[in-house]
């Protein structure tokens, strides 16, 4: 390559490639064009030209840079063909070198013809995929993550350690481009645009303003977005950090709650054997990379509660979210793109961790998972009511059932559990997810577009399935609540066999001046124990 776009702005390279900046890619980009940085980190609005201006840059450098190969991710590889892999076929055509590359899809790669150079496409949902990349030619040097705000800091991690080793000629330099839009997307800001002055990052903000290309009509649509929707415009037209709809959830709390945040005590899987019809030899994996996180461990004699979103059709994710029934805190979280069973059987072994928790599973899309829970023998499943289509009396059937009617209800719920006590989030996913829950024009309350809403859901769904478990812990439930004379005699009590005594005639006490250990209003000791041991005989029931 004898000039990078230096000088005259031109890059010219094998093939008699010449590419003009200003004619082919336009304004706003030189910086980005020439900079050879470890990071180059691009957030920018809608029609800003950021893929387009690396898919550009793409071709030109492996076309014009012997031994240079390159890698391109996104968070889930069958979103990869339709977005960076086009954005690529089409600047191989508006380069006009359509000889010099052959597009392959089984498997999904580009191949320099001339030299053998290579990119490759990979998603985050198969990182073994990810770290065995070998190059048949030159070095894996550079990589580009495409919509890097739905990549975890662990995924982004992954990718980092991909691109490293020496580097076989001088020529060659490591560097990772990440273009995104500016959804809130913390450690993305944390990590690259709150850090000033280092000379390896690079990082922009590009907007509309700069693409030349857009006709009166785009220019248009954007100048009604800023006089209709400002707070919109702000993000989609101008980049800025923020969400494209109204909050639903307390936007400012969870940004501070965020802060105060710490990082898992474990991280990990379950393996175990599986015979098909039973599960043995549990065992726990730790595995820093593990899509099991573990926040509080389980309380011998507490009352779990798992709620459980499926993946659906799509990108969307496999969760379950595990929250201690006597706190509400959040104490665990499973989160992967799973096959159905395999998703069942890693929350068969957390459900029975946490004391056999109560299982609530959406079955809104599949029945599967709980079908195979029930079979597996899991003996705690939410329990629904519906209509016998045959009979039409109501029957008893296992999974959670998320309706148009109770939807609003759970995300209700949620969101005033969040505004007053923000305390019970533990996980980063989760509060990421939130702020990227909006109110869509029409005022429904779901994901942010790109953006996931699985970790939200399932936690909605494991509060909206705490009544069918207990809400006082094994030790609590076989204690009574003592009358206030009762107190005032254990504390003149003589001596400590004296009050050894009075726990054996009165039962154990729960703690002074709990007036309501079962949090339903039952006084007596006699009424607590009973209540206490029907919640542990698996329901709520009624006295």
């Amino acid at each position: 390559m004898a000039s990078r776009g230096g000088g005259k702005g031109r890059a010219s390279g094998a093939g008699g490639m010449a590419v003009s900046l200003k004619e082919t890619v336009g304004g706003g980009y030189s910086k980005f064009w020439r900079f050879k940085g470890r990071y180059r980190v691009v957030k920018g609005s809608r029609a800003s030209k950021k893929s387009t201006t690396m898919a550009l840059w793409l071709i030109t450098y492996i076309s014009t840079t012997p031994g240079a190969n390159a890698l391109v991710c996104r968070k889930v590889f069958n979103t990869i063909r339709d977005s960076a892999y086009a954005q690529l076929k089409w600047a191989i055509t508006r380069l006009k070198v359509d000889a010099y590359w052959q597009c392959k899809e089984s498997p999904l790669e580009m191949i320099y013809t001339p030299t053998g150079q290579r990119i490759y496409f990979r998603g985050l949902d198969d990182p073994l995929k990810v770290s065995s990349i070998t190059v048949p030619v030159g070095d894996l040097c550079w990589c580009w993550i495409e919509e890097a705000f739905e990549l975890s800091e662990d995924d982004f991690e992954l990718i980092d350690d991909v691109i490293r080793g020496e580097l076989s000629n001088d020529k060659l330099y490591k560097q990772i481009t990440l273009t995104f839009n500016p959804w809130f997307a913390t450690w993305l800001k944390t990590r690259f645009f709150d850090r000033e002055g280092d000379p390896d990052v690079l990082t922009m903000t590009t907007t509309y303003k700069c693409n030349e290309w857009l006709d009166d009509a785009d220019r248009a649509r954007f100048e009604r977005m800023a006089a209709e929707t400002p707070r919109r415009y702000r993000v989609a037209g101008l980049g800025e950090w923020g969400v494209v709809g109204d909050s639903v959830f307390d936007a400012e709390l969870l940004m501070a709650r965020l802060e105060l945040l710490a990082a898992p005590i474990e991280r990990g899987r379950f393996e175990y054997d599986c015979n098909g019809n039973a599960i043995s030899g549990v065992k726990w994996v730790e595995d820093k990379l593990g899509y099991i996180k573990i926040y509080e461990r389980p309380i011998p004699g507490r009352p779990y509660v798992i709620g459980g979103d499926t993946a659906g059709l799509g990108s969307d994710y496999f969760v379950a979210q595990v929250i201690d029934n006597v706190s509400g805190k959040q104490v665990a979280i499973l989160r992967q793109q799973f096959d159905e069973d395999l998703y069942a059987k890693q929350v068969y072994c957390l459900g029975h961790m946490y004391n056999t928790a109560l299982v609530s599973i959406e079955a809104n899309f599949s029945t599967y998972p709980v079908e195979t829970l029930a079979r597996l023998g899991y003996n705690r499943l939410w329990v629904r009511e519906r209509e016998d289509t045959y009979t039409g009396k109501m029957v008893k059937t296992y999974g959670w059932w998320t309706s148009a009617a109770n939807r609003n209800r759970i995300i209700g719920q949620l969101i005033e559990m969040v505004r007053e006590t923000p305390e019970i989030l533990a996980d980063k996913t989760t509060i990421d997810e939130m702020l990227t829950f909006v109110r869509d024009e029409s005022g429904k309350p779901q994901a942010q577009e790109g953006a996931h809403d699985d970790t939200v859901m399932s936690l909605a769904i494991a509060y909206a399935s705490r009544e069918q478990q207990s809400f006082v812990d094994a030790d609590m439930a076989r204690r009574v609540v003592w009358s206030e004379s009762q107190w005032e005699d254990y504390h003149n009590a003589r001596s400590e066999s004296e009050r050894a005594l009075m726990e054996e005639a009165w039962g154990t006490p729960a703690p002074e001046g709990t007036a309501d250990v079962s949090r339903r209003g039952y006084k007596t000791p006699a009424q607590t124990q009973r209540r206490a041991v029907g919640m542990l005989r698996g329901g709520r029931g009624s006295w």
